[in-house]
């Protein structure tokens, strides 16, 4: 049986030409979509005489293909995005931008992943191809694959894009039903929601390149990578909208893994290889220790003989122009340990040991 795919495409009037290589793109897989839902956002109530003729061209391509509209009111990338989800019928869902393009084996290999493993998502290699102007058009000027890895990290993809939106295939029998794109985010709502995906269920990746993400060099695109041909107030601007966007991702980060999400990199890169840190099937158990290896830290450094002997610690610090010790913020229990018994095999803890005896003797004589 014939596996049932949607395909969401976001588009709006004036970028027929565009669609027309990614619809193209759609019609020549080995694995033909059933359904593509092209989603125009749009400034008018129409007619959108061009956008239609292109669609109805397909028509014959597709079991369907259909136009969906809205005019939301600024930035309508994410709002697109959840009307072409809510709208999709098929098992396996999929997104490709007007811009961009799938080789012909794309759903092909994609699906025949998701089918031959339990994973509720997959994702595969894809080309940057940079495009310049060229007449009335663009022409291809540079190709690198920077979005390739080795494997997946959850931690590496916590601080690193490299899964284009049309890079990527979803399960919906596996995937969370109330699944839906941030409508707060205009950049990085594919990101955002992959993050939040990934967190937990991990996907499968498919060393295969299926697709080709297509950069125009004079600033067109919405990325801020290929903006020589903008002047400096469009750059600012644009990179203006980047950061609020950012800053909201950020805070996305700390609700997956936690406060120390913007510590986590660096510390786990000074433990070794990200990737064998921390992965999406550990993640629970690793904030969980955390907090357990904290706490501990926190008890020794707030009691009584710590506290006393700081004065001491203190002084020696400023003799020796040292930096003054400050409570450290540990991330294993491993970690925990050894900050306890470097403070337990301390001069300043050794002199103290009388006020613990005490203290030891009188709860023995409490009844």
């Amino acid at each position: 049986m014939r596996p049932n795919i949607t395909v969401v495409t976001r588009t709006q009037p004036g970028r027929e030409s565009f669609l027309e290589t990614a619809l193209f793109s759609l019609s020549s897989q080995l694995l033909v979509p059933e359904e593509v839902l092209v989603v125009a956002h749009v400034v008018s109530s129409g007619p959108f005489v061009e956008l239609e003729n292109l669609i109805g061209a397909y028509k014959t391509q597709f079991n369907s293909i259909q136009l969906l509209t809205h005019s939301f009111e600024g930035d309508g990338r994410t709002v697109s995005l959840n009307m072409g989800l809510e709208k999709a019928t098929g098992k396996y869902l999929a997104f490709l931008d007007d811009d961009d393009v799938f080789y012909e084996h794309h759903f092909s290999s994609l699906v025949q992943a998701l089918e031959k493993n339990d994973n509720a998502w997959a994702f595969s290699n894809v080309v940057r191809a940079g495009y310049g102007p060229d007449g009335n058009g663009y022409s291809l000027r540079e190709r690198s694959q920077p979005f390739k890895r080795s494997g997946y990290s959850f931690l590496d993809h916590l601080y690193e894009n490299f899964i284009p939106i049309h890079s990527f295939i979803l399960d919906r029998d596996k995937c969370p039903s109330e699944a839906r794109f941030n409508e707060n985010l205009v950049r990085h709502e594919d990101y955002e929601f992959l993050l939040r995906l990934a967190s937990k269920f991990p996907p499968y990746y498919l060393d295969e390149t299926t697709a080709e993400y297509r950069i125009r060099l004079d600033g067109s695109n919405s990325v801020l990578d290929g903006s020589s041909g903008m002047t400096s107030e469009e750059f600012m601007l644009k990179r203006e909208i980047w950061v609020k966007s950012n800053y909201i991702l950020d805070q996305v980060r700390k609700e997956i893994v936690g406060w120390w999400a913007p510590e986590l990199r660096e510390v786990t890169e000074k433990l070794g290889r990200v990737a064998d840190y921390l992965s999406t099937t550990d993640l629970t158990k690793r904030m969980e220790e955390q907090k357990k290896a904290q706490a501990m830290v926190d008890e020794i450094w707030s009691s009584t003989s710590w506290r006393i002997t700081a004065p001491i610690r203190i002084a020696g610090s400023i003799a020796k122009r040292s930096p003054i010790p400050k409570k450290p913020k540990v991330h294993s229990l491993k970690d925990g340990h050894e900050v306890v018994n470097e403070i337990k095999s301390s001069f300043a803890w050794k002199i103290t040991a009388p006020l613990r005896r005490v203290k030891d003797a009188k709860l023995k004589k409490q009844p």
